[in-house]
């Protein structure tokens, strides 16, 4: 039961790469620390929309990471239950690019939305924000406030083999 609705059983259709150059037989595998989490909430943190004092208090404790901490992560992003409209995504996912996040990561791991809503258009905005094709970019990841979930450990090490669907934590 989730917010008081008995849920009925979805099938999610797998994990979908969505980089064109790792849709290849043998794309190769990738790897790194995880670090991430709900978007919304890092949105709050770096432009203050529920709590304005939020950007701050981040700044002036040096909350959020830098540029050079994102180096070698695997970023893991997901969306909550709120649903954000996909220009309130796009401006998140372009706050994150102007911090340097994406051009430092290893590769991306995107939660299945929320009853798989904007799940395109998600899709279509974090290609067009990210813009590097060299960048591994995986999507509907069961993970954060979709459902069915699994627990993806933040900190941990983690190898992705995208082709047989499999994130092996060290």
């Amino acid at each position: 039961m989730c917010r008081g609705i008995i849920r009925g059983k979805k099938t999610s259709g797998g994990w979908r790469i969505a980089q064109e150059k790792f849709k290849k037989p043998g794309a190769p595998t990738f790897g790194g620390e995880i670090l991430g989490g709900c978007l919304d909430s890092i949105y709050d943190m770096l432009a203050g929309i529920k709590h304005p004092d939020m950007p701050a208090v981040c700044e002036k404790y040096g909350i959020f990471p830098d540029a050079s901490e994102w180096r070698g992560k695997l970023l893991l992003l997901e969306t909550s239950e709120l649903q954000m409209p996909p220009e309130i995504f796009e401006a998140a996912l372009t706050s994150l690019r102007e911090r340097g996040v994406f051009a430092a990561v290893s590769g991306i791991l995107f939660g299945r939305p929320y009853d798989c809503r904007f799940e395109s258009e998600y899709k279509a905005l974090l290609l067009k924000v990210v813009n590097d094709p060299s960048l591994p970019i995986l999507c509907g990841i069961p993970v954060g406030h979709c459902m069915p979930r699994c627990i993806i450990p933040f900190g941990r090490r983690a190898e992705v083999d995208a082709e047989k669907q499999v994130i092996r934590f060290q």
